[in-house]
């Protein structure tokens, strides 16, 4: 019963390693974020609700962490996860 109550949690608490389809996902998220928010180094402005939606779904997985209410920024998971799986590199401070 309790793997069954740690199965409904976020992604990132299951202890389970990403299977290909959500790294499928996530890299296409990803994409979007570095394409269409506005970014300073590795700090996002989602402050619309689909770009709060991507980086809730980044934030879940560990890629990202909350700063505030409109602002975001990759942990150090995340950037390399881009680095590993996009040819995208993050813009400098």
């Amino acid at each position: 019963m309790k793997e069954a109550a740690n199965e409904a949690g976020p992604p990132n608490t299951r202890n389970k390693p990403m299977t290909g389809r959500e790294k499928e996902l996530l890299v296409a998220l990803a994409m979007v974020v570095r394409q269409y928010l506005s970014e300073n180094g590795d700090t996002i402005y989602g402050d619309n609700s689909a770009g709060e939606r991507v980086i809730k779904v980044l934030t879940a997985f560990g890629l990202m962490e909350p700063v505030n209410a409109v602002i975001s920024r990759w942990t150090e998971e995340g950037k390399k996860f881009l680095a590993e799986n996009t040819n995208v590199p993050l813009k400098p401070n």
